[in-house]
C-alpha cells in the first residue's frame, strides 16, 4: 500500500515540474516585456510599444479557446498524458524559435510579426497546459484538494519565479552583456522544455481517467448544453487573469514610468512579492478546504472590492516602501482567491468533459481578464489617472462573486 502511495506521490510530483518549467516559457514575456520593445519596436514611444505588444498579442484571444479545445478534446479522448506532452513539446518549440528571432534592426517589422506568431503558437499550447496538469494531479487526489490545488499553483509559480528571476538578472547585467542578451532566457527556456518532456512521457495515466477510458466521447453539442456552467467558469477566470496580470505584467509595465524608479528595483520587488505569493498558495488551499471552496473564493473577492482603491492609490505617493506594501497585499489577496480555484473548477465537471471544458472556459476568461493590461496602460497614458485599474478589478470581483453566488445555489439545489 506504501508503494502505491508513493508511486502515486511521484507521479503528481513529476507532473507539477512539468508545469514548472512550461510556465517557466509561458511567463517570460511578462517579465521580459519592458526589454524586448526595445528590440522589436525600437521606433516607438516606449509606452506605445508596450500597447502595441499588449494588444496584439491578444489575438490570441481567438488562439487560446482553439488551443484549448483541440488539446482539452483529446485529453478527454485519448488521456490526460499525451495532451499534457503534446502541450509541452509546443511550448518548448515556440519558446525556442522566439530565442532565434531577428531583431527589428535585421528584419524590420518582420521581427515583431513572427514574435506575435510565435507568443499566439504558445498561447494555443498553454491553453491546454494549466488547466489540464491540475486536472492531471487531482485526480490523482482523493482528500485535500483545495490544499492539492494551491501546491499545484504553486508549482507553477515557481516557474513564474524562475522567469522573472532571470529576467532581473538580465535587466540588471545588460551593460555587460552582448545585445544579443536577451535571447538567453529564450534558449534557457527551450532547453528547460525538453527536460520537461522527458518528466512528462515517464508519467502514468490519471486513474479518474482509465475508470471511464473506452466510453462514448462527448459531443461538441454535450459541450455546449453546459454554457451556463461555463459562464460562470469564464467570470472567474476573468477576475483570477486580471488579479495574476496586475501585480506581475502591469505593474512591471506601467511603475517604471509611474514612478521615479528604475525597471530593475521595480522587478526586484516583484520577485520578492511572487515569492511572498508563491509560499501562501498552498496556505489558502488549506484554508479553504476548512471553509469550503466556494465560501473561501467569495470572501477575498469581498476583500478585493473593498480595498483595490486605497491599495493602487499608494502608486500616487511616489514612495517605494507604498509600492512595496502595495504589491505585497495584492500578492496575499491573489493566493487567497487563486489557491482552490482548480479543486473548485474541477467539482463543476464530470471525468469525461472536464479536460474540454475547463480549459476552454478559463481560456475565454483569462483572455478577457488579461485585456486590463492594455486598456489601464493606454487610460494612464492619456489621463494619468489610475482609475481605470481598481475599476476594472471591482468590476471582475463583482462578476466572481455573482458567478460564485449561482455556482453555489446550483451545487445546493442539485
Amino acid at each position: 500500500m506504501r508503494f502505491f502511495k508513493k508511486r502515486r506521490n511521484n507521479v503528481t510530483t513529476a507532473a507539477m515540474i512539468g508545469t514548472t518549467l512550461e510556465y517557466y516559457d509561458m511567463s517570460l514575456y511578462g517579465f521580459m516585456a519592458p526589454l524586448l520593445v526595445s528590440v522589436f519596436l525600437p521606433t516607438f514611444d516606449p509606452i506605445n510599444a508596450l500597447l502595441i505588444t499588449f494588444i496584439l498579442t491578444p489575438i490570441s484571444i481567438i488562439v487560446r479557446p482553439f488551443g484549448a479545445f483541440i488539446i482539452g478534446k483529446i485529453g478527454d479522448k485519448h488521456g490526460r498524458k499525451k495532451a499534457l506532452v503534446i502541450s509541452i513539446t509546443g511550448m518548448a518549440i515556440a519558446t525556442g524559435l522566439i530565442g532565434l528571432l531577428p531583431t527589428y534592426h535585421t528584419a524590420g517589422f518582420v521581427a515583431p510579426t513572427l514574435f506575435i506568431i510565435l507568443r499566439s503558437m504558445q498561447g494555443f499550447f498553454v491553453a491546454g497546459e494549466y488547466n489540464g496538469g491540475a486536472i492531471f494531479v487531482l485526480e490523482h487526489t482523493k482528500n485535500r484538494k483545495g490544499f492539492i490545488s494551491g501546491v499545484y499553483c504553486m508549482y507553477t509559480v515557481v516557474g513564474i519565479l524562475s522567469a522573472a528571476a532571470i529576467a532581473t538578472l538580465v535587466s540588471y547585467l545588460t551593460k555587460y552583456l552582448p545585445n544579443t542578451y536577451w535571447r538567453i532566457p529564450y534558449i534557457f527556456g527551450f532547453l528547460t522544455g525538453v527536460l520537461g518532456l522527458y518528466i512528462r512521457k515517464c508519467i502514468t495515466e490519471s486513474p479518474e481517467f482509465l475508470k471511464y477510458e473506452g466510453e462514448s466521447e462527448v459531443s461538441v453539442k454535450h459541450i455546449i448544453s453546459k454554457y451556463k456552467t461555463i459562464l460562470i467558469l469564464i467570470g472567474i477566470a476573468s477576475f483570477f487573469s486580471a488579479l495574476y496580470c496586475l501585480p506581475t505584467i502591469l505593474m512591471n509595465s506601467l511603475l517604471p514610468f509611474a514612478t521615479p524608479y528604475k525597471l530593475s528595483t521595480i522587478m526586484a520587488i516583484n520577485t520578492s512579492t511572487t515569492i511572498l505569493y508563491m509560499l501562501l498558495l498552498p496556505v489558502f488551499g488549506h484554508i479553504a478546504d476548512k471553509l469550503s471552496l466556494n465560501r473561501s473564493m467569495s470572501i477575498a473577492s469581498i476583500i478585493i472590492l473593498l480595498s483595490s482603491y486605497p491599495l493602487i492609490s499608494l502608486i500616487s505617493y511616489q514612495k517605494l516602501e507604498y509600492i512595496i506594501i502595495m504589491k505585497s497585499c495584492f500578492a496575499i489577496i491573489t493566493a487567497w482567491f487563486i489557491a482552490p480555484f482548480h479543486a473548485w473548477a474541477q467539482s463543476m465537471f464530470h471525468t469525461k468533459e472536464r479536460y474540454t471544458a475547463i480549459s476552454f472556459g478559463y481560456s475565454i476568461g483569462s483572455q478577457i481578464g488579461g485585456l486590463m493590461v492594455p486598456f489601464s496602460l493606454w487610460v494612464w497614458k492619456n489621463t494619468g489617472s489610475l482609475v481605470a485599474i481598481y475599476a476594472i478589478l471591482m468590476f471582475f470581483a463583482t462578476i466572481a462573486l455573482i458567478s460564485l453566488f449561482y455556482e453555489n445555489r446550483a451545487q445546493k439545489h442539485e
